[in-house]
Order: structure tokens, then C-alpha cells, then sequence
């Protein structure tokens, strides 16, 4: 019993961290863009109306992945 309580555990924070980093990295990353595009509405406005559908999956796909990472390596 006490094996499956820390498995549970174990796999809700593991879901909560994978949303959470997600969450850091795109905001990150729209940040960054914010400072590229000077915060003006109409810049923006065309930067997501030309996204390509492609690019949205990869994109979405890279942020997951760097989320899941489990392995840091300093040094």
C-alpha cells in the first residue's frame, strides 16, 4: 500500500512539474520575442497570423521535451 501511495505521488509531481516548466518555457520564449517586437500590438498581431502550422507542432513539441528532460548536467 504504501508503495502504491508513493507512486502516486511520485507521478503527480511529476505531471505538475512537466505543466509548470512548460509553462516557464513559453513564457520565456514569448519574453524574449516581446523584447524582438518592442511590445507593439501590430507586430504581433502578424507574428501569429503568419505562424505556420508546422512550426506551432515543432515548437509545442520542443517545449515538451525540454520539459521532460529529467537529466541537468552542470559542468
Amino acid at each position: 500500500m504504501k508503495t502504491l501511495i508513493y507512486l502516486v505521488i511520485i507521478i503527480t509531481l511529476k505531471i505538475l512539474l512537466t505543466k509548470g516548466l512548460s509553462l516557464v518555457f513559453l513564457l520565456f520564449s514569448f519574453a524574449l520575442k516581446g523584447k524582438e517586437l518592442c511590445k507593439d500590438e501590430i507586430k504581433w498581431n502578424d507574428y501569429f497570423m503568419k505562424l505556420s502550422k508546422n512550426f506551432v507542432v515543432k515548437y509545442a513539441i520542443c517545449i515538451y521535451l525540454l520539459a521532460t528532460t529529467n537529466e541537468i548536467h552542470f559542468g
